[in-house]
């Protein structure tokens, strides 16, 4: 069997990809995918890449899609695949697969397979149909709509969690025998010595040289509950106040500071966030820093004393699992996924519960043995996850295809591939 990779989301700009999971995911499975081509224990698929902005259209037609301006993606994501690009890929490829199902087509004239990262619009839809602000409901049902066909069209689904399996199946109308679970992973440079130390990457980022550093990094749509975050920290900031008594001299100067790191400030609700931050009293502790390239979050993360991940949902929670495997302890919400991604190398907690949450986080930054202890758990738990793993459980699912493909075409499978402690449930 021939598969065509697509690796769209890798292009700097492309939906906001590159520099998200999303990015991240295609980026390193892609790469290990890519270089197993010709291995004797997977003879029966052949990988080869493409990326839909590369594929060529007649001039006419590519003329009209670039007067589609912003829109142009769209048009080739959705109406293309089913006539235009069809016999040039039928011609190279037995199955598509797309690493996300946001770049997935609603109509394709050739078997494809989709990573479903998650279904958050529909998980949580009343949450999200409240805090859209700079989006027509037309085309926020409109846009929800094709990425349903899309997933529904799938010969396949691939999903991250067993989490967002149970999702994908009560959600859409993907049946269960056709979703394989493949965990992501975490890169070895996340386990390595930090690059810079940390007098040099605070500096670098403005960030104050004498405070424990609580660290946020993702983005700032509802479900990841910034808002909650900076109450969370409000709250933690004054049991280190209360902690240290009236007597201390000039306590305010030796708070923790708050430091959140995202490419968030063009989201549609950051604004919503900026207000809220600019009202806190703790102000002046809360630090924006925007987006930290690979090359320096290994750095960040050696400087920072507990890692604070409130979210209400996620498909896999990758950057609480990346602090622990740079040692940094995770205080994390037991939504979704997380307790079974993280298990027991974080602590976890409701995030909705801001006082367990903040007394989590200052158990952690009063308590060198607790934090140290926390630090050993999830650095040896975030071990099991590697990108290795990653592309040879896709590839499983491609060769389980193959074979049934060659037999009696597509016919629904599953395949679970993951932590053994969640494949003994």
């Amino acid at each position: 069997m021939r598969v065509g990779l697509d690796i769209t989301a890798m292009e700097p700009g492309f939906k906001c990809h590159a520099s998200r999971g999303i990015g991240r995911y295609a980026s390193e499975l892609s790469s290990r995918l890519l270089a197993s081509a010709g291995r004797p224990d997977h003879p029966d698929v052949t990988i080869t890449s493409f990326r839909q902005t590369a594929l060529p259209l007649p001039g006419w037609l590519a003329s009209g899609v670039r007067l589609l301006g912003e829109h142009r993606h769209v048009a080739r994501q959705h109406l293309l695949f089913s006539g235009v690009f069809a016999d040039s890929l039928a011609t190279q490829y037995d199955m598509l697969h797309f690493l996300s199902q946001l770049d997935a087509p609603a109509w394709c004239a050739v078997p494809y397979c989709v990573t479903v990262h998650d279904v958050i619009p529909l998980v949580l839809a009343d949450r999200h149909q409240t805090n859209a602000p700079l989006r027509e409901p037309w085309r926020r049902r409109f846009s929800l709509g094709l990425e349903q066909k899309a997933i529904a069209g799938a010969a396949h689904v691939v999903t991250v969690s067993h989490a967002s399996a149970r999702d994908i199946e009560r959600l859409t109308a993907v049946s269960a025998e056709n979703i394989s679970v493949v965990y992501n992973g975490v890169g070895p440079e996340f386990f390595a010595p930090p690059r810079k130390p940390a007098h040099q990457i605070r500096a670098e980022l403005h960030l104050p040289a004498d405070r424990d550093l609580i660290l946020y990094v993702g983005g700032i749509d509802p479900r990841k509950n910034v808002e909650g975050l900076i109450s969370i920290f409000e709250q933690t900031c004054q049991r280190a106040l209360d902690s240290r008594g009236p007597s201390s001299a000039d306590p305010a100067s030796t708070l923790p500071a708050l430091v959140i790191a995202g490419d968030v400030k063009h989201d549609t609700h950051y604004p919503v966030v900026q207000r809220r931050i600019n009202a806190s009293p703790m102000r002046a502790a809360i630090h924006e820093i925007g987006y930290v390239p690979d090359e320096d979050l290994r750095s960040l993360l050696g400087t920072t004393a507990v890692f604070a991940f409130p979210s209400l949902y996620e498909g896999f929670g990758l950057p609480p699992l990346e602090a622990c495997a740079a040692g940094v302890p995770v205080v994390s919400s037991n939504r979704s996924c997380l307790p079974e991604i993280l298990g027991d190398g974080a602590v976890l907690c409701d995030p909705d519960d801001t006082d367990d949450f903040s007394a989590k986080l200052w158990g952690i930054l009063s308590n060198p043995d607790h934090a140290q202890a926390v630090s050993r758990r999830g650095t040896e738990h975030a071990r099991k996850f590697t990108w290795d793993k990653t592309a040879e459980g896709t590839l499983a699912v491609y060769d389980r295809l193959a074979k049934q493909v060659s037999r009696r075409g597509p016919q629904p499978f599953r395949l679970a591939v993951g932590h053994p402690a969640v494949m003994s449930r």
